[in-house]
């Protein structure tokens, strides 16, 4: 795998290329990187998880926020 957006892996593929056909018994799969994962969402937990959401956006933030600079 190489990322085809940083022109610097390019460079590695032949090695790579060459370290993986010297062993005959590889099997390669080719899939999409992007590609999502089948995702099934539960409606009820949904509604639950924007429930919480909205109910925590109203809340005030703390004052005692000098813990997160030390």
């Amino acid at each position: 795998m190489f990322d085809v957006t940083a022109r610097s892996t390019y460079k590695n593929v032949p090695t790579w290329h060459s370290d993986l056909t010297s062993d005959r018994n590889l099997h390669f799969v080719e899939m999409p990187a992007l590609a999502p994962p089948e995702v099934a969402i539960d409606i009820s937990a949904q509604q639950l998880n924007e429930h919480e959401i909205l109910a925590r956006v109203s809340m005030p933030l703390p004052d005692d926020d000098d813990d997160l600079f030390e």
